[in-house]
């Protein structure tokens, strides 16, 4: 889940307000660690200062808490574009900029990132890794959207450790990058189908991309298989009657259901990054 400031500053939009936002990220983890699925939750620093007694919770309850590096929310900072748009140093300074106010607010440093709106260029990863950062989720196959620099046409499907050259290929950095699953054979208006939980319902938009997917897998080996969903603190998962929450609840008892056949292991990132290094 990303978690913005609330408002329309940048995309994706946040929550209306910060109580909102607050409730969303409860009601979701909750939902999500009661049904024995694992929960990752990418916060600005501001939301990380709004939220820190709820994400100090939750971190103490196996919650991942990675950092969301969304450049135009950085108050006081200046930041206009999305991080692709820099070039490294400024991408650097803005990384280092985030992680000191992440640690601010938690007393921790941040392990996992996401850029909001999955923007990057090649110099990203790099810049990453040189910060210590040790999993990643930024990349979404297939989409086209070049005003926010997430240009992702091409990029490797599943879990890999990044390149220090080439933010679509597989490389050796210290790395761990967890696309978001999405079928990247198709692009309608530059997205690409993922696995946002509010997109759509269960039986005519998740469980398709899954088993395409899963189908994937199969026929391609794939050694470490991965579904990565994502989604917004936007969406009022505290309404038990809204779509995103309804659709959530299905979404895990349809995992439930696919452990007869499958292997199910429920992982946040940073647990998927040690499972990868382990079978790598």
């Amino acid at each position: 889940m990303d978690c913005p400031p609330p408002g329309a500053r940048a995309l994706p939009h946040g929550p209306a307000t910060w109580e909102a936002g607050g409730r969303a990220i409860d009601a979701f983890c909750t939902t999500v660690l009661r049904a024995g699925f694992a929960a990752t939750l990418f916060v600005t620093p501001e939301a990380a200062d709004a939220h820190a007694p709820l994400l100090e919770e939750y971190a103490g309850s196996g919650v991942d808490v990675g950092l969301l590096l969304q450049p135009p929310t950085l108050r006081g900072a200046g930041y206009k574009r999305y991080l692709g748009a820099y070039p490294g140093e400024l991408q650097q300074q803005v990384v280092q900029d985030a992680v000191r106010r992440f640690e601010d607010a938690l007393e921790r440093r941040p392990l996992s990132v996401r850029s909001a709106m999955f923007s990057a260029s090649d110099e990203t990863f790099p810049q990453l890794a040189t910060a210590r950062f040790r999993q990643s989720s930024i990349s979404s196959p297939g989409r086209r959207t070049p005003k926010y620099q997430a240009v992702w046409a091409g990029a490797a499907a599943d879990t890999h450790f990044a390149s220090a050259t080439d933010r679509l290929q597989a490389g050796a950095l210290p790395l761990v990058e967890v696309p978001a699953t999405t079928d990247a054979t198709q692009c309608r208006g530059g997205l690409s189908p993922d696995l946002a939980v509010e997109n759509g319902t269960l039986d005519r938009w998740h469980a398709p991309l899954i088993a395409s997917q899963l189908e994937r897998h199969e026929r391609e080996q794939i050694a470490f298989r991965t579904l990565c969903f994502v989604t917004t603190s936007r969406f009022p998962y505290q309404d038990r009657s809204s779509r995103p929450r309804y659709t959530l609840e299905s979404l895990l008892s349809y995992l439930v259901g696919i452990d007869e056949r499958y292997d199910v292991v429920p992982s946040t990132l940073a647990e998927a990054y040690a499972h990868f290094r382990s079978a790598t």
